[in-house]
C-alpha cells in the first residue's frame, strides 16, 4: 500500500479526522436480470395507491374518493415487496392488513460481500415500508380465518420463546462523529458498517462496563437465557504491536461480580458476536438486569475503543401480555396438523385479537379469547402469534395515488433521474439534448426518483433502486460503434449519505451509492461489463433549485455551440500544493509529466504552472489564477484570456485546497469568465465530497457548499465540468489516474476525443485492467480490503453533463457560417442536410462517412455558392448507407486561387463537427445464432474486416481466441460468455453469447 501523501486540512473541528493519504428481495440474481419490477407485469395500467407504514401492527386505510372500487371489494389486491399480501378486511371504502416498517433488507446489496450486513435492526435510508393497493381481477388475497373451539386433541402450551432486543442508533461504527476512523474507507460498505452505540474506551485498568436494560420477566423452565451481543471495534490501535486484539467478555449483575463468558479476536473496525448463557447470579435481584464488560487485557491499551451495536436475550417466558396493547409470541415447532392451545394472562383492556403472522403475506386470523386460543399447525416451523387490541388508522398523508409507467427501454439513450423539485430544469435539459444541441440528438427521458423507488425497489428509497433501474434500461444492450453500451445517465439533484447527517426517506434527493460518495457504484459491472467499471457514462448536477440547474445548462449551451475564437481552450493551468518540499516537488513532477501531453503535436496546448511557494502545513492563498481564467473584453479575440482546463494536485478538504485558488463566487478572488468555462480536475482528499449536506451558498467555511460545487453552479462564470476525489486521494493512485485522463483528453484530436463521461469510463476500465482490485460481491472478505487505484475510480465523481463535448479547440466555423448540420435515416437511405447563413470563397462540400467516427471515406460532393451573404440549404442522399450507426462530417473546400508568382494554390479545406445517425433494424456487427448450441458466427457486414476475437467467461478470464469468423463452443459448458471482437482498424466490440 502506498503511503497517503494527502492530508485533509482541519483548520476547524471537521469531524471526519485526518486522511493520511436477504440479497435480492424476490426471485433471481441481484443484478443482470432481476430488476425489481417483475411483479408489475400485466398490472401497469391498473389504479394504484401507495401506503406508507412505519410501525408493526394491524393497519386500517380509508380509501380516498378518487380511488373508486365499485361494488365488489374482492377486486382489491395489496402488495409488499412484489408479493401479494392477504387483507384481514376489505370493503369498498376501507381495508385492513398487517404491515411492518422497512427493515432495510435491501441494504445488504450495498455491501461486499452481501453477508457483511450484520445488523438486521437498522435501515440506512428509510424506515417506512411501501404497500401498494390496486384494483385488479376479482380474486384478491384475503386472510384465512381459523375458528377452533373444541380443546380436545390440543396441546396446552405454558410458555413461548421471548426475545428481547435493544439496537443502538447513537453513532456510526466507522466513526463519522470521531476523528478515529478506518485509515481507508471504500465506497462499498463492508465490515458490518452500521449505526451503533457511542464508544466505550478501554483504559489501563481495563473495565468497559455497562448495565444493559433488559429485564428477564416471568421466566419458566431451567434453561438459562441466551445472550447475543454484536460488538464493533472502533480503533486501529495495536497495543505492544500485537494485532488483532483479543477481546474478553464478562457478564455479571455489577462490576464486582463478573465472570468471563466469551473471547473474540476483533481486527480494527471489524466486529464479533458474543454468545453466552446468563445465569441467575448474573441478574440483579428484582429487576432481572445484567451487566456486560469488554476487556482488551494487554497493558498499554488505553486507546482501544469498542461499541455495542445490538444485543438480544432469548428465554422461555410465560404466555403473558403484561398489560401491553400488543405482544408477539413465538411458539416452538410442533408436528404439522397438530393443534395447540394457550391462555394469555394479564391482557390489556378491550378485545384482543390474534393473528398468525409466521408468513406475513399469508397471515391467519385466529379467533379466540385470551382465556382460550386454539390454533392448528400448518407446518413444522415455529409459529409467530400477534395478540393485539389495536388497529392503527393510517394517516391520509401516507396514502397517495401513484402510477407505474411502463417503460420501453429502447426509447431512451439519455436518462435524467431527477428529484421532484427539479423537473423544470430536467425538461429544459432533455429538450436541449434531444433537439437543440449542435451535436448528437439523444432520445431523452426524465424519470422522477420517487417513480424509480416505486417501480424498482418496491417503493423504498435507496440507491439500489437507481442501480436496478439502470440495469433494466441498458438490458436492451444497444451498443455504439466501439461496442460500448450506448446510453448516458444524468443524476439531477443532491444526495446526503454522510451517516450522521442523512435524512431518512431521502426526500428531494437523488442518492449516490454510499459514503464516501460514489455515483460510479450505482452502475458498475452491469449487463456483462467489468466489475468496478461504469457500464455507461454518469454525471451529476447537485442543484438545490431550478435556477442553479438552468444556470449550468446555459453554460453548456454556450460552451457546446461556440464555433469561433476557441484558442483559449488550449490553455491549461497546473496548480500544485503540498506540505513538505518533497511533496510539492513530487506533485510538480507529476503535473509536468502530464503537461507533455498537453504540449504535444496533437493538442499543441500551453500550460501555466503555479506551485505552493513555501513548504508548510498552513493553507496559502493563490491569487494569480484569475488573470488566466478571466475574459478581457477589450483584448483581441485570440488573446482575451480563458482556460480550457485547471488541474490541482495537493491537499484539500471540501471548502479549500492547501494552495487555495478559492471559490469562483468569492468576490475577493475577482473571477470573471463568462462564456469561457474550464474543466476542473482536482487531485486531493474530499474536495468532491458533495454528499455531506453542505449546500448553502456561503464561501470559505467548512459549512459552505464545496468549492468544486461552487465552480459548477455559479451562473455565467466558473467551470463547465468538475471531477475529482470524493474522499481519500493518494499521490500514486491520483497520478496513475491523471496520466490516463490526460492521454484521453490531449492525445486525441477533436473528432476522436470522447465525451466527458466516456473519458472517465475509459480511464476506469484502463485502471481496472491494471489489476490488483478486490473482486466480487459474494466471495468472502479478502485480506486486501482497500486498493487505492480501486477507490480512486469508485470515488471519482463527475459534476456536470456526462455527454459534454469538451476541449473542442479547432474552429468549428468553416469559411461558411454553418447554421445546422444533420443526418436522418429514411428507409434504405440517409438524408444529410445542412444550412448556411453566409459563405466566403466556397467551392464545394465533400461529404464523408465513417462507421467508427475515426476512419472516414468520401461518399459525395455538393457544389458551394462561392461568396454569398444569405441563407442556403443543401442536401445529400446517401443511397448506400452503412448498417447500424454511421457518422458524417463535411469537408468545406475553398476555390483554387492564383498566388503572386502566378502559381495555383489549392483551395484550403476545413472540417465541420461530426453527426451520427442510426438505422433501426440494422447492425454493423452480427453474432449468430444466439443462443448457440455449438458454433457461433461473426459477421461485420463488409464494412471492416475481422482481425481477431476472444471468448471471455463472466469471471473475466479468456477461454479461447482466434482469427476466423466462427467460434466453436461445443466443448464448453452452458452459460453466458462475452465475445471480444477486434477489427483490423483496432475497433473493439463486445457481444454477450448464451451457450445452451
Amino acid at each position: 500500500m502506498n503511503k497517503c501523501t494527502f492530508t485533509k486540512i482541519f483548520l476547524t473541528f471537521l469531524i471526519f479526522g485526518t486522511c493520511v493519504a436477504q440479497i435480492a428481495l424476490g426471485q433471481g440474481t441481484p443484478w443482470n436480470g432481476f430488476y425489481g419490477n417483475e411483479w408489475l407485469q400485466g398490472k401497469y395500467s391498473q389504479k394504484w395507491l401507495r401506503i406508507g407504514i412505519s410501525q408493526k401492527g394491524i393497519h386500517r386505510v380509508t380509501l380516498p374518493a378518487g380511488f373508486m372500487v365499485g361494488s365488489d371489494p374482492n377486486v382489491l389486491h395489496l402488495y409488499h415487496r412484489g408479493v401479494e399480501v392477504a387483507l384481514t378486511a376489505a370493503s369498498t371504502t376501507q381495508i385492513e392488513f398487517y404491515g411492518v416498517p422497512n427493515d432495510g433488507a435491501s441494504d445488504s446489496l450495498l455491501y461486499r460481500p452481501y453477508s457483511a450486513r450484520t445488523n438486521p435492526y437498522y435501515s440506512h435510508f428509510s424506515d417506512e415500508s411501501s404497500y401498494f393497493l390496486t384494483i385488479g381481477s376479482p380474486n384478491g388475497k384475503r386472510a384465512a380465518v381459523e375458528n377452533l373451539t373444541d380443546p380436545a386433541g390440543s396441546d396446552l402450551l405454558t410458555y413461548h420463546m421471548q426475545t428481547d432486543n435493544v439496537a443502538y442508533p447513537n453513532d456510526y461504527t466507522h466513526a463519522t462523529n470521531y476523528p478515529t476512523r478506518p485509515t481507508n474507507l471504500n465506497s462499498f460498505m463492508e465490515d458490518g458498517q452500521t449505526r451503533s452505540s457511542t464508544r466505550f474506551n478501554d483504559t489501563d485498568a481495563h473495565p468497559i462496563f455497562s448495565e444493559f436494560p433488559i429485564s428477564v420477566k416471568k421466566q419458566v423452565g431451567s434453561d438459562p437465557p441466551q445472550a447475543e451481543i454484536l460488538v464493533h471495534g472502533r480503533s486501529n490501535y495495536s497495543p505492544n504491536g500485537i494485532y488483532p486484539r483479543n477481546i474478553h467478555a464478562y457478564v455479571g449483575k455489577d462490576a464486582g461480580s463478573l465472570r468471563k463468558v466469551d473471547q473474540k479476536s476483533i481486527d480494527g473496525f471489524m466486529y464479533a458476536k458474543f454468545n453466552f448463557p446468563i445465569q441467575q447470579t448474573d441478574l440483579n435481584a428484582g429487576v432481572g438486569r445484567f451487566g456486560f464488560q469488554l476487556d482488551a487485557p494487554l497493558q498499554g491499551a488505553a486507546n482501544d475503543r469498542f461499541s455495542v451495536t445490538y444485543y438480544n436475550v432469548t428465554y422461555q417466558q410465560q404466555i403473558d401480555m403484561f398489560g401491553s396493547n400488543s405482544y408477539l409470541f413465538t411458539f416452538p415447532s410442533a408436528a404439522q396438523g397438530s393443534k395447540s392451545r394457550i391462555a394469555v394472562t394479564t391482557p390489556p383492556g378491550g378485545t384482543v385479537k390474534f393473528y398468525d403472522i409466521t408468513d406475513p403475506a399469508n397471515l391467519r386470523v385466529v379467533n379466540g379469547t385470551t382465556a382460550s386460543v386454539i390454533f392448528s399447525r400448518p407446518n413444522t416451523k415455529p409459529l409467530l402469534m400477534l395478540a393485539t387490541n389495536q388497529t392503527f388508522d393510517v394517516d391520509g398523508g401516507k396514502v397517495s395515488v401513484v402510477t407505474f409507467p411502463q417503460i420501453n427501454k429502447s426509447d431512451y439513450d439519455y436518462m435524467i433521474v431527477s428529484s421532484e423539485s427539479l423537473i423544470e430544469a430536467a425538461d429544459s435539459i432533455a429538450l436541449y439534448r434531444s433537439a437543440e444541441t449542435a451535436g448528437r440528438k439523444f432520445k431523452t427521458g426524465i424519470f422522477k426518483i420517487r417513480d424509480i423507488y416505486n417501480q424498482f425497489n418496491y417503493g423504498e428509497p435507496s440507491p439500489i433502486a437507481i442501480r436496478r433501474f439502470v440495469d433494466f434500461m441498458i438490458s436492451d444492450l444497444k451498443k455504439d460503434n466501439l461496442g460500448r453500451l450506448d446510453k448516458y445517465l444524468l443524476l439531477l439533484g443532491i444526495s446526503v449519505t454522510r451517516n450522521d447527517r442523512i435524512n431518512k426517506e431521502l426526500l428531494n434527493e437523488v442518492p449516490t451509492f454510499s459514503f464516501p460518495g460514489s455515483d460510479l457504484l450505482l452502475i458498475e459491472g452491469l449487463q456483462g461489463t467489468p466489475r468496478d467499471v461504469p457500464a455507461i457514462p454518469v454525471g451529476r448536477i447537485p442543484a438545490t433549485n431550478n435556477a442553479q440547474a438552468l444556470a449550468y445548462l446555459r453554460k453548456v449551451k454556450q460552451y457546446e455551440n461556440a464555433t469561433t475564437n476557441l484558442a483559449w481552450r488550449k490553455n491549461v493551468a497546473h496548480i500544485s500544493g503540498g506540505k513538505t518540499s518533497s511533496e510539492i516537488n513530487d506533485h510538480v513532477s507529476n503535473l509536468n509529466t502530464a503537461a507533455l501531453k498537453v504540449k504535444a503535436n496533437v493538442f499543441q496546448g500551453r500550460v501555466y504552472t503555479a506551485k505552493k511557494p513555501v513548504a508548510t502545513d498552513q493553507v496559502l492563498q493563490m491569487d494569480t489564477l484569475a488573470k488566466h481564467v478571466n475574459v478581457n473584453v477589450t483584448a483581441a479575440a485570440d488573446s482575451a484570456g480563458g482556460l480550457g482546463m485547471i488541474t490541482y494536485f495537493g491537499h484539500s478538504v471540501p471548502y479549500q485546497t492547501d494552495y487555495n485558488f478559492g471559490y469562483v463566487s468569492d468576490g475577493a478572488k475577482k473571477y470573471n469568465n463568462p462564456n469561457r468555462y474550464p474543466i476542473i480536475f482536482y487531485n486531493g482528499c474530499d474536495i468532491l465530497n458533495v454528499f455531506s449536506n453542505n449546500f448553502n451558498e456561503t464561501v470559505n467555511t467548512n459549512t459552505s457548499r464545496p468549492q468544486s460545487l461552487d465552480w459548477l453552479l455559479s451562473a455565467n462564470k466558473g467551470a463547465i465540468a468538475v471531477f475529482g476525489n470524493s474522499w481519500a486521494g493518494y499521490a500514486s493512485s491520483c497520478n496513475n489516474y491523471m496520466q490516463k485522463i490526460y492521454t484521453e483528453l490531449f492525445t486525441k484530436n477533436d473528432a476522436d476525443r470522447d465525451l466527458m463521461g466516456r473519458v472517465l469510463q475509459v480511464v476506469a476500465a484502463q485502471t481496472k485492467a491494471g489489476g490488483g482490485f478486490r473482486m466480487g460481491f459474494e466471495n468472502a472478505r479478502t485480506a486486501e480490503v482497500y486498493v487505492a487505484d480501486q477507490a480512486q475510480i469508485h470515488q471519482t465523481v463527475l459534476l456536470g453533463d456526462p455527454a459534454l463535448k469538451v476541449l473542442v479547440s479547432t474552429e468549428g466555423g468553416l469559411p461558411v457560417t454553418l447554421v445546422s448540420f444533420n443526418a436522418q435515416a429514411a428507409g434504405n437511405q440517409v438524408n444529410v442536410n445542412w444550412k448556411t447563413s453566409s459563405e466566403v470563397n466556397n467551392s464545394h462540400f465533400v461529404v464523408e462517412r465513417s462507421y467508427n467516427a475515426k476512419n472516414f471515406e468520401v461518399v459525395g460532393r455538393v457544389e458551394g455558392k462561392g461568396t454569398i451573404n444569405e441563407e442556403s440549404v443543401y442536401n445529400f442522399i446517401d443511397t448506400k448507407p452503412l448498417p447500424g450507426v454511421s457518422y458524417y462530417r463535411l469537408k468545406q473546400v475553398d476555390y483554387v486561387t492564383t498566388g503572386a508568382d502566378g502559381k495555383q494554390i489549392d483551395g484550403k479545406s476545413t472540417y465541420s463537427r461530426i453527426v451520427s445517425v442510426e438505422r433501426e433494424g440494422t447492425s454493423l456487427l452480427t453474432v449468430y445464432p444466439n443462443p448457440v448450441t455449438d458454433v457461433v458466427n461473426i459477421t461485420l457486414n463488409n464494412v471492416v474486416k475481422l482481425k481477431k476475437w476472444s471468448l471471455i467467461g463472466l469471471d473475466g478470464a479468456a477461454k479461447k481466441s482466434g482469427t476466423g469468423a466462427k467460434i466453436d463452443l461445443s466443448n464448453y459448458p452452458s452459460g453466458t460468455y462475452m465475445v471480444e471482437i477486434t477489427t483490423v482498424n483496432d475497433d473493439v466490440y463486445y457481444q454477450k453469447v448464451v451457450k445452451k
